[in-house]
């Protein structure tokens, strides 16, 4: 098995997805590497957790979107945000089930004016499978569906 490690700068890397302008370097050691050597060896179970997928559907939100998967996280919810901006929620939905995640979160400028949040249950019955709920109940209805 090859192991290697890479480094360098990553200028305006943060900036790009949190909206914030910090300088940063880094290096990685080829972890899946690794990873799947102490799996093959029995050495240590990984539990995969798919992740909740709060998707963007306006830039202008980017920061909220951020928010709420640190929300998420904040209570050992596996989550992440659609990094690409530029596609449409139809796109963003199609990629989460070609990647068998079981929670959306969506949120657009009437959830934000009424701290709401709408959830996507993507395993369940086509037309019956949304709801929004209050920003308040967010944790307990993820955790009914993860």
């Amino acid at each position: 098995m090859e192991a290697y490690a890479q480094g360098g700068g990553y200028a305006k890397l943060i900036s790009r997805f949190r909206g914030v302008d910090i300088p940063g370097t880094g290096i990685s050691f080829g972890v899946d590497r690794l990873l799947f050597a102490l799996m093959q060896l029995d050495q240590i179970k990984v539990e995969d957790q798919k992740p909740v997928l709060v998707c963007v559907m306006d830039e202008k939100y980017l920061k909220n979107y951020y928010e709420i998967v640190d929300l998420l996280r904040d209570n050992n919810i596996n989550a992440e945000v659609f990094l690409n901006t530029k596609k449409n929620l139809g796109k963003q939905l199609d990629l989460a089930n070609k990647r068998q995640l079981t929670v959306a979160v969506i949120c657009g400028e009437n959830e934000f004016n009424d701290n709401t949040v709408t959830i996507k249950n993507l395993k369940g019955v086509k037309g019956e499978n949304n709801q929004t709920i209050p920003k308040a109940d967010l944790i307990n209805e993820i955790k009914k569906l993860i």
